[in-house]
């Protein structure tokens, strides 16, 4: 089952003035097992200035899959 995984893992800090990941310091054992995996993960950081409008998300996320169009929605 592994071979069909990817983790990706979303930073949400206050970049540019502070960088730090609440869910490292929430349960370091999980992300110790995450980071020492096999598993090919990606990291990213939205910061707080992540901005998408609606004419996007419904191009390029709604037609994704019920969870997308949830999300969109």
């Amino acid at each position: 089952m592994e071979e069909r995984m990817n983790v990706l893992w979303h930073f949400r800090t206050r970049w540019p003035e502070k960088c730090f990941d609440f869910d490292v310091f929430g349960d370091v054992r999980a992300a110790k097992t995450v980071f020492h995996s096999a598993l090919p993960f990606v990291l990213f950081d939205t910061g707080t200035y992540l901005r998408a409008e609606m004419v996007e998300t419904e191009k390029h996320l709604k037609p994704c899959g019920r969870l997308a169009e949830y999300l969109h929605d």
